[in-house]
């Protein structure tokens, strides 16, 4: 489960994953993702988790996120999409690393439902285009990850009862 590093072009990227098999029909309780609970007037749910763990738990978290994924992918056939729009679920995935003594570098987080990985990737800004000093990119500093999920009211009773949540 660690990450594979590499650069390409003008950014850099990186991967980390989860095995499908790992998964089973038992519930999982969530170590480092804990979610806030809203539900609108017509049941649809929305669960929203900020985490900002101590380096070293990064890709425990990353793995966690990848779990969550990956059962919601197993969910249904339909990929997610807006509710209004009759998709059974939605999710926003977002990530800022907080290198030391640096500025913080905004990542694109992205999830392959086919392999269950996780994958992110920094652009390089204007000051690395002008050759300054790229920031530290590696799951070895601060990472502030934010996953934002909302299901239909199916969605949400199963949900909750796969990771015992509210």
């Amino acid at each position: 489960m660690y990450p594979m590093r590499q650069e390409v072009g003008s950014s850099k990227a990186a991967t980390i994953g989860f095995c499908w098999g790992a998964l089973g029909h038992d519930r999982m309780n969530l170590q480092l993702l804990d979610f806030d609970v809203t539900e609108d007037t017509e049941g649809v749910v929305c669960w929203d988790a900020l985490a900002c763990p101590e380096p070293g738990h990064n890709p425990d978290l990353l793995h966690e996120v990848a779990q969550v994924l990956v059962w919601a992918w197993r969910f249904t056939a339909q990929e997610p999409g807006p509710i209004e729009d009759g998709a059974d679920w939605d999710y926003d995935l977002q990530a800022t690393f907080k290198p030391q003594g640096q500025e913080p570098v905004p990542v694109r987080l992205q999830f392959d439902p086919v392999s269950g990985q996780i994958s992110w990737q920094q652009d390089l800004d204007d000051r690395q285009a002008q050759g300054q000093h790229a920031p530290d990119f590696s799951l070895n500093c601060r990472m502030e990850l934010s996953l934002s999920m909302s299901g239909t009211p199916g969605f949400a009773d199963a949900f909750r009862a796969k990771f015992t949540l509210p």
